[in-house]
């Protein structure tokens, strides 16, 4: 792995972003909050693709009536299969 994308270097670099775009106490703060809420957990940061997905599948299974595979494919460009294994996720 790259050393500037190690778990570490991202949250430093992260730190330093506030630091700089935030007056010192807000900073401070954030960075506080942060530590306090997350210090010591592994976590994963979704791409924005995965998000869109996410969000695009959960308007599909609101939408889904039964009947609308055909209608939600064609306003989502996506198949009538992949409708069907959006809603049988849920």
């Amino acid at each position: 792995m790259d050393a500037r994308f190690s778990g570490q270097n991202i949250v430093f670099n992260l730190f330093r972003q506030i630091n700089q775009r935030f007056e010192q106490p807000v900073a401070q703060e954030c960075i506080k909050l942060i530590i306090n809420e997350m210090g010591g957990l592994r976590i994963t940061i979704p791409s924005w693709k995965a998000l869109h997905r996410q969000d695009r599948d959960l308007k599909i299974r609101n939408l889904f009536n039964g009947t609308n595979t055909q209608k939600l494919a064609l306003r989502f460009e996506l198949s009538e299969t992949q409708i069907r294994r959006i809603v049988n996720k849920a």
